[in-house]
């Protein structure tokens, strides 16, 4: 699986590498970006399956992610996948992160397509969002 347009892998490697001190405020500014547009459309619940569906697919490279059913809502998502990662060190978070991330969009992208999620990233992640230099 591979995300929508290479660019957004790279954007997000960028931004999630070039401040690694603030990996895990960043990761959870994208994750709750993503949850704020999508949620409207497909439902908490629909937003859910796609984020546990990640999380699948995701475990088989960073085993130590949650396997537990995922919390009800995105905020508490979020607080979770933050608690984990942080339990790691910053560049296997920050891979984690990463691999979560274009996971998700991929998964995205198989079912409303490519350009559907490119439009949808390009609203909820402008270049303001994906700014490396971005205040945390």
């Amino acid at each position: 699986m591979t995300a929508p347009g290479p660019q957004w892998h790279t954007k997000i490697r960028t931004t999630l590498t070039k401040q690694p001190e603030a990996m895990l405020t960043i990761t959870v500014k994208l994750w709750g970006q993503l949850a704020l547009e999508l949620v409207p459309i497909i439902g908490s619940g629909g937003f859910n399956s796609l984020y546990a569906r990640t999380i699948h697919l995701t475990r088989n490279d960073f085993p130590w992610l949650p396997n537990e059913q995922p919390p009800p809502t995105a905020d508490l998502l979020f607080i979770h996948l933050s608690t984990h990662l942080e339990q790691q060190s910053a560049a296997e978070a920050s891979e984690a992160s990463i691999c979560l991330l274009t996971t998700f969009l991929s998964i995205l992208a198989t079912l409303i397509g490519e350009a559907m999620t490119d439009a949808i990233i390009s609203s909820v992640w402008n270049d303001t969002a994906l700014d490396s230099k971005q205040e945390t």
